[in-house]
């Protein structure tokens, strides 16, 4: 796959009175090649795409790509013709144009920049995966034994941040994403779509929003320091409150608890608790 090649000569010139040789010229020939395409495209990278059930991800390089060894040939121009098998209950898109179940689509490598797009639907249908059975030609050689899987995966939400919230007795402490913090296994969630809704209160004080009693906040209502605990004043040293969590297509959570450790102070006044009278005889 060189376009050009060369090799280098000598001339030597022998006198007749001598046995000695004397260069007497050297000399290059440059060889160019005219180069065909005689290679097949062949499967670089194919990792199985794994998508949240009712939500979109873009097909890209990350996850499929195909190369070619021929010298100069540009791997955007790649063109792919695909066929989904196995309806689960999406569709293939590339900007405006979309196919779905057993539909030829085709699109060339250049567009899997962000482009082309697969879209699943919320669907009661038992399948769970989705397959691209492919053609990827260029131009002149084609494979048709290429296979993409895509995957539909149920949302599934962790935990991240579970610290203990710590309050002064009679004050109140804000709670902050390292008490409450959760993240998908779906990236496009945005803050404003995760709702946690109170189960049971606090007993000890209130949770309020912009200093008014809250049953329910937002993610990014905890990243913008919204959501505050105000104690009660009592002499009681810990509370807690539990929550459940709703997002997206996510709302059969297990509950989940904040834990809250108050920090006495020395505010009472003494009072008597005892003051008999002794009586000593004398010894």
């Amino acid at each position: 796959e060189c376009p050009m090649d060369n090799f280098q000569f000598h001339v030597y010139a022998i006198p007749d009175n001598t046995n000695l040789p004397t260069l007497y010229f050297l000399g290059l020939v440059n060889i160019t090649v005219d180069l065909i395409n005689d290679h097949t495209p062949f499967e670089k990278r194919n990792e199985v795409l794994n998508v949240v059930e009712g939500t979109s991800r873009a097909i890209t390089t990350d996850y499929l790509k195909y190369e070619d060894d021929d010298y100069g040939y540009n791997t955007d121009n790649l063109l792919y013709q695909a066929k989904l098998d196995f309806y689960a209950g999406g569709e293939i898109c590339l900007r405006d144009k979309c196919a779905g179940d057993r539909e030829t689509f085709e699109w060339h490598q250049r567009d899997m920049n962000g482009d082309l797009i697969y879209h699943h639907k919320q669907s009661e249908l038992p399948f769970k995966a989705a397959f691209l059975l492919l053609n990827v030609s260029d131009g002149r050689y084609y494979v048709d034994s290429g296979i993409f899987i895509i995957v539909i995966n149920d949302i599934v939400a962790t935990r991240v941040g579970n610290r203990e919230l710590f309050v002064t007795e009679n004050e109140n402490s804000t709670l902050l994403p390292l008490h409450i913090n959760f993240t998908t296994n779906d990236k496009s969630v945005q803050s404003t779509e995760y709702e946690y809704r109170i189960i049971t209160p606090p007993l000890h004080g209130n949770l309020l929003k912009d200093g008014s009693p809250v049953d329910s906040f937002s993610q990014k209502d905890i990243d913008d320091g919204k959501i505050v605990y105000d104690h009660d004043g009592g002499n009681d040293i810990y509370d807690s409150f539990e929550f459940n969590l709703t997002v997206s297509t996510y709302d059969n959570s297990p509950n989940y608890f904040v834990h809250i450790i108050i920090d006495p102070v020395d505010d009472e006044i003494p009072i008597l608790n005892r003051n008999e009278v002794i009586v000593a005889k004398q010894s």
